[in-house]
């Protein structure tokens, strides 16, 4: 009888330590889904924004509607086939690796460079720019597909619950921003739009004259505005179409998975 006790006794801090060690794996395990879940929801908005952004730089359709709400041929003095030109022209040079861009178009019967040197200093800040969005869009598309693939494979279908939990906090960021910048767009696009420059541009190529530089002649700021009001109504409808499929298959597959909690 005595040995027994002993024996219980002495197995007991083993017990212990055990139990501690697995308490201490899972709440590791916790903390680690925690932040992934808190670095999807932000990744996921960055993805459907840079993506967006990428969509509209290279929309000529958007291009061409530009041309006839502003009436850009009256405006410029260019007829609809060299805008069309310059437009392409625009598009192929943020996709490849040229550093200045020059647009050529045929003006008074003679092709000449439309843009002075100061806008093409200012589109090479640009086309910086529009790479960092390019490697976000990238980058995010990477994380958010590697949150998704690993959530699968390591917690199968009790990974819904989590993926849901990230998409909430991701909607409700997303309507944040997105509400935030669109009613200051219409409230105030011009001070956006100053702004914008400010914090992305450490120089002021950006500031150019309306009546000289045809940078500003073919792409006023309407033009913009419609680019950004364009983004923000396409982010909300995909968001809202990525939720309501992260729902329906929440609620078709969860009842197959027991009630008890996930393991963490």
């Amino acid at each position: 009888m005595a040995e027994r006790t002993v024996t219980r006794m002495s197995r007991e801090p083993g017990e212990h330590i055990v139990r501690s060690a697995a308490f201490r794996a899972r709440r590791a395990r916790r903390l680690v889904w925690a932040a992934a879940t808190a670095l999807f929801a932000i990744s996921l908005p960055l993805l459907l924004i840079t993506g967006n952004v990428r969509f509209i730089i290279n929309s000529t359709q958007l291009y061409e509607w530009d041309f006839s709400r502003y009436d850009i041929e009256s405006r410029s003095g260019l007829p609809r086939a060299e805008l069309r030109s310059a437009a392409r022209q625009i598009v192929d040079y943020f996709n490849d690796d040229t550093e200045f861009l020059d647009v050529r178009v045929k003006l008074d019967g003679e092709e000449v460079s439309l843009f002075r040197s100061r806008e093409v200093l200012h589109m090479r800040d640009v086309k910086g720019l529009v790479r960092g969005v390019y490697a976000t869009q990238l980058w995010t598309l990477a994380y958010v597909a590697a949150f998704v693939a690993a959530g699968f494979l390591l917690r199968r279908r009790l990974f819904l619950p989590l993926l849901k939990r990230g998409v909430v906090y991701s909607g409700i960021g997303t309507a944040v921003v997105v509400a935030g910048l669109g009613l200051a767009s219409l409230i105030s696009f011009d001070a956006v739009f100053t702004q914008f420059h400010l914090i992305s541009f450490a120089n002021n190529l950006w500031q150019l004259d309306p009546y000289r530089d045809y940078l500003l002649i073919i792409f006023p700021q309407g033009f913009f505005l419609d680019a950004t009001l364009a983004i923000a109504a396409l982010t909300v409808v995909e968001f809202t179409a990525i939720a309501a499929g992260v729902w329906w298959f929440a609620k078709r597959g969860l009842p197959a998975v027991t009630r008890q909690a996930a393991p963490e």
